[in-house]
């Protein structure tokens, strides 16, 4: 079919050509191979649907509305090549055809999506469904066994209130009996505090009684050593003014011996001074009588090894002389 569509289709350009002696471009022997393949992979498609499928009236609606189409489409396609001398018609329907394909593919993959998401949702639901079985399940043996143990505390409630209630009556008894005796501690306080407090009573009244005597007494007292107080501060007065008198004249006796004492002691540190000097002039005599006599030892030792003076030696006599004098 496709071969016959390129035949027929080879054949009209042909006759065209030489008609209208048209020779379209490159760009426009392009698009018009692009049309024809997409044409050809169409028509392959609905070669091997019909294998698949066997003609039914269904199919055979379809080839008839497809044929329609075809036909419609080379009509105009030829309309357009007579009038404006390309093929517009047949792009556009191209596009046309792949944009209703494309939504129809979109579509097919819509509910692919949706019957996915379907079978999801309901494995969903199922698990969902199988959980909440399997809660309600564990709910209901939980409700069983909190029944089970109200049961249980209903009855240990009870019990626990009878004791509850025997175990309160029995200790507002003690608690009575305690306060009781209590009671009767506290009265047997309150009586020896009583007697207490007449004793202290007593006490302190002779207390009172005997600090007013004590307080006369000491009054008396007072007195007495305030005027002895004052005696003494007299006494004392006028021991502290002839106190005061000695001390003047001790203090120009010591002034009068004070300056005495600096007289004499000037006298006596010039008598010193005195007797120091004396005292070198002495040993600076000493010293030279000393050296003196060394310097005389000195010179004496000198004069004597040296035979100056009179500690000179005498000259020998020679051998004539003493010959001379042997004849004499």
């Amino acid at each position: 079919m496709e071969e016959k569509y390129k035949a027929a289709l080879a054949q009209k350009q042909k006759s065209k050509a030489e008609k209208f002696s048209y020779r379209p471009s490159q760009a426009d022997n392009n698009k018009f191979h692009e049309v024809a393949k997409e044409l050809g992979r169409s028509t392959l498609q609905f070669a091997r649907a019909v294998e698949q499928n066997p003609l039914t009236s269904d199919n055979i609606v379809k080839i008839n509305e497809d044929r329609q189409y075809v036909q419609d489409i080379m009509e105009n396609v030829v309309s357009d090549l007579r009038k404006n001398r390309s093929f517009t018609s047949l792009v556009s329907a191209v596009a046309k055809a792949k944009k209703t394909k494309r939504g129809l593919q979109e579509t097919i993959e819509k509910e692919q999506n949706s019957h996915q998401r379907l079978k999801e949702l309901t494995k969903l639901v199922a698990e969902v469904t199988e959980e909440k079985e399997r809660e309600i399940q564990n709910r209901n043996e939980m409700i069983a066994y909190l029944k089970d143990q109200i049961q249980e505390m209903k009855a240990k409630t009870g019990m626990e209130s009878k004791y509850v209630n025997k175990c309160t009556k029995l200790s507002v008894a003690q608690t009575q009996k305690i306060c009781q005796m209590a009671e009767q501690h506290i009265r047997k306080d309150i009586d020896n505090v009583e007697i207490q407090l007449d004793l202290e009573t007593r006490v302190n009244a002779e207390i009172v009684q005997y600090l007013g005597k004590l307080q006369m007494r000491l009054d008396e007292k007072l007195e007495f050593w305030m005027e002895k107080h004052e005696k003494d501060v007299e006494d004392k007065q006028k021991q502290l003014d002839d106190l005061k008198t000695l001390k003047n004249t001790d203090w120009k006796r010591l002034v009068d011996l004070t300056r005495q004492y600096k007289e004499y002691e000037e006298v006596v540190v010039e008598d010193r001074i005195q007797k120091e000097i004396l005292r070198r002039k002495m040993e600076e005599e000493k010293l030279y009588i000393k050296a003196s006599i060394r310097v005389q030892a000195w010179w004496r030792g000198i004069m004597v090894r040296k035979g100056y003076g009179t500690y000179r030696k005498k000259k020998k006599k020679t051998k004539n002389t003493k010959k001379s004098k042997g004849t004499k």
